[in-house]
């Protein structure tokens, strides 16, 4: 597992938290993509 990995996830879960406080909807689809690229990294 990359080192990197904890940092991605942090990051993921700081800007989900962000994004739903501001707009519920849009911080679920944005959060869901970061989710995705995370894992793209991650592989």
């Amino acid at each position: 597992m990359s080192i990197r990995f904890p940092l991605v996830l942090a990051a993921v879960l700081g800007l989900g938290l962000t994004l739903s406080a501001c707009d519920s909807e849009e911080g679920e689809e944005m959060d869901g993509e970061m989710m995705e690229e995370g894992m793209m990294e991650q592989d």
